[in-house]
């Protein structure tokens, strides 16, 4: 089984607890999975999801949900003391296991595949992450290799897509099909979760300028733009959020 890869804990009011750990895919499925995660909320809340260009199954407890990629942060309702699981492919994977062009997902799996969801839905006893990454492998056919390094190589310039071979037609149909919206699109998406990652380094004094250059904005206020497009929040208000969630996290008893 493979060890937690990161976590977390957010007291809410009344000191109750979500609880969210993430592990890194297994190897069998590395190709299609970029990891895995368990949640459980401590309150009822809709809980904004920022952008990753990943798409997602989900078991909720009472059903199977497909959540493809978005280019915007979302609220997803979520339920108290609820214990969730989810599966997240890699941006170029999700017409390779759910058998649909991924602008084109729908948000139940029922809707794909009918009674056989349902009969899944029934299976998910014992350890539901490890049942739901059994699924993912039952499901996927053989990798759509060229989709999979078009992505990746996105993440250091769509101008990279040149190393592919395709036409921009050939390129757009396959980041329909596999990724949900465009390699433009894509590249803002992962650039903006590069930031997300850099927010400790943020919150322990590094400038927003400096950053916003070694990501390859035009400058801050670039770089402020796109926080605001792609997640609701200015730069700072990301800061500060993460700063706030590290102190009570901090501050928690261990269990």
């Amino acid at each position: 089984m493979p060890s937690p890869l990161r976590g977390g804990r957010l007291a809410g009011a009344g000191g109750r607890l979500t609880e969210y750990v993430a592990y890194p895919p297994p190897p069998a499925l590395r190709d299609l999975v970029a990891g895995s995660w368990r949640g459980q909320a401590g309150w009822s809340r809709r809980l904004r999801v920022l952008p990753d260009g990943c798409t997602e199954l989900v078991w909720n407890g009472r059903e199977l949900l497909v959540a493809g990629a978005v280019a915007h942060a979302v609220r997803e309702p979520v339920e108290a003391e609820v214990v969730s699981v989810g599966v997240r492919l890699r941006p170029g994977a999700a017409r390779t296991v759910f058998g649909c062009p991924a602008n084109e997902l729908p948000g139940r799996l029922e809707a794909l595949h009918g009674r056989r969801a349902r009969r899944w839905q029934e299976s998910l006893a014992g350890d539901p992450r490890l049942a739901l990454l059994r699924l993912v492998g039952e499901l996927a056919g053989e990798p759509d290799r060229v989709a999979l390094a078009a992505a990746s190589l996105v993440a250091g310039g769509v101008s990279r897509l040149d190393a592919v071979g395709l036409s921009d037609r050939q390129l757009r149909r396959v980041f329909r099909d596999q990724v949900g919206y465009g390699p433009k699109t894509l590249h803002r998406v992962l650039r903006f979760q590069r930031f997300v990652r850099r927010l400790p380094a943020v919150a322990a004094g590094f400038g927003l300028a400096a950053v916003a250059a070694d990501l390859g904005y035009a400058d801050q206020s670039h770089l402020g733009r796109e926080c605001l497009a792609l997640s609701g929040s200015s730069p700072g208000a990301l800061v500060r959020r993460w700063s706030a969630q590290r102190e009570v996290g901090r501050n928690l008893p261990d269990r």
